[in-house]
């Protein structure tokens, strides 16, 4: 029997209230779409805290918080599965954490970010450290999938450990980025889809103001054709996929020359 998947992504604001009331939005609209699967934003529960160069402890702890408080409300997007990543504190480091929460299972760790920019209104090098490398598949009930937290797109090797050694069927990219890159990220969406074999799904933030977060949140197939993509008019958008499509294509041209 084949396995479909709804999946939904989205384009959020960042400012506390404004996030709010998109939530109370999304949740209606998953509700009524019954989705399967639901990937919000990079840290999507709080401001971007990199957006200046100096780090704040006290605002670092306060967004940790704020986001572990989020995660009691996961339950109302329920039964569908969210996909997300928050700051958290572990072993004496900062990290950025992908994580996947289902009612039934509960909250599944998957990643740690790695490749961390350092630049103007990026300065996330400065605010937490990079996760230990190890690029390893989520398994879940549903779905394999492999976690590119925002600039870790961009590192095709891992599209392919992925999804051609580790057999993932989507590849779930929470990202904050720029209105201006945009067209640069749905090219780098959809390679990623190619070399690894895998439907690539995608959420950004959409916030005015010194980054100016350009939401464009996406669904690509593994043969990097965009199903849906979210808009300032349409942030929120679905698509049914089935996974038999990701496992087809790992058996296609280019992927099968990659080694």
């Amino acid at each position: 029997m084949e396995k479909q998947l709804k999946v939904t992504v989205c384009e959020m604001e960042d400012e506390p209230t404004r996030f709010a009331e998109q939530w109370d939005e999304l949740v209606g609209y998953v509700k009524k779409e019954r989705s399967d699967l639901v990937v919000l934003p990079e840290m999507a529960f709080d401001k971007w805290l990199p957006e200046t160069r100096n780090f704040n402890q006290e605002l670092w702890d306060r967004a940790v918080k704020n986001q572990e408080k989020w995660l009691e409300r996961l339950v109302e997007l329920a039964p569908a599965m969210i996909a997300a990543s928050r700051p958290v504190n572990k072993s004496g480091k900062r990290l950025n954490e992908g994580f996947i929460w289902d009612k039934e299972k509960g909250y599944l760790f998957c990643h740690h970010k790695y490749h961390l920019p350092e630049s103007e209104g990026v300065w996330e090098r400065s605010w937490y450290h990079r996760g230990s490398g190890e690029f390893k598949a989520a398994k879940t009930d549903a779905f394999t999938a492999g976690f590119l937290i925002c600039s870790d797109l961009w590192f095709f090797q891992h599209s392919r450990q992925y999804g051609m050694h580790q057999g993932c069927q989507l590849l779930i990219n929470p990202r904050k980025t720029e209105r201006k890159t945009v067209d640069k990220w749905i090219v780098a969406g959809k390679a990623s889809a190619i070399v690894g074999g895998c439907f690539s799904l995608s959420a950004n933030s959409a916030t005015p103001g010194k980054n100016d977060f350009g939401g464009a949140s996406w669904i690509i197939n593994p043969n990097g054709i965009v199903l849906a993509q979210s808009s300032e008019r349409e942030p929120f958008v679905s698509a049914v996929i089935n996974l038999k499509e990701a496992q087809e294509a790992k058996s296609t041209y280019p992927r099968e020359l990659l080694d």
